[in-house]
């Protein structure tokens, strides 16, 4: 398995890595993130998540309206695509990823999407997570690291290519 070399994707506005993990299938000409009920479950077995949290999510333009269902919660986020790589057995993506108040959303009826999910997360340090995620009945996963300059990224790196080698 190849290693994932953090510091020759992220740019530098990068703040968040999402790395998924993924099946070999096409489907429509798309990439399939969605993972079989076997694979999943060896995951859900070996890590340790949290209760599920319930998402509406709502798209406008290149804003973000995360409404926490649970707890009835806003986050708004603009989330600009910086890098993407597509490797053997799993995709990453890098972010710039920004929280803006609620009220630049807006409320109005030009809603480019609208979809609801449901995700469980398994925190290994306070920058890294595995994040279970059920979306239309599809199933996926994927580790999230919040980026900064300021940190070790030699050491990051080393614990997600450490979670990808045990997790597959």
């Amino acid at each position: 398995m190849n290693n994932i070399n953090i510091n020759k994707l992220i740019t530098d506005n990068t703040n968040i890595i999402e790395v998924y993990l993924k099946s070999h299938n096409l489907s429509n000409n798309k990439l399939d993130i969605t993972l079989d009920k076997n694979k999943v479950e060896r995951i859900l077995s070996k890590y340790k998540f949290k209760s599920d949290v319930n998402y509406s999510q709502y798209n406008k333009n290149n804003l973000i309206l995360l409404y926490d269902l649970s707890n009835d919660c806003q986050l708004v986020i603009e989330k600009d695509l910086e890098n993407y790589k597509e490797l053997n057995k799993n995709i990453i993506f890098c972010y710039n990823e920004k929280k803006l108040p609620p009220y630049l959303f807006g409320c109005d009826n030009m809603i480019d999407n609208n979809t609801k999910y449901k995700i469980k997360e398994f925190k290994v340090n306070n920058r890294i997570s595995i994040i279970y995620k059920i979306e239309n009945e599809k199933e996926s996963v994927f580790i999230q690291y919040k980026h900064d300059k300021h940190v070790d990224l030699e050491k990051n790196e080393y614990i997600i290519n450490d979670i990808l080698k045990n997790i597959i």
